[in-house]
């Protein structure tokens, strides 16, 4: 069964890039390509190879249809 998450978790919720490539249909390459020309969200760095998105930055882009 899913969990639902309140818009207040949501908005505190972390992703691996695997999980951002998914959502925008995009492939590391262009993940990154998009990093570096401002089209998508910097991620977070957590630690030498922890790489964590913003839930809600990535949200913002899939509802506008930004790919």
């Amino acid at each position: 069964m899913k969990r639902r998450v309140s818009s207040f978790q949501a908005d505190r919720l972390l992703l691996t890039t695997a999980e951002v490539m998914d959502l925008l249909r995009v492939s590391r390459s262009t993940l990154y390509r998009g990093v570096r020309k401002g089209i998508y969200p910097q991620p977070l760095l957590m630690g030498h190879r922890a790489i964590r998105w913003r839930s809600h930055a990535i949200q913002d882009l899939v509802e506008r249809g930004v790919k």
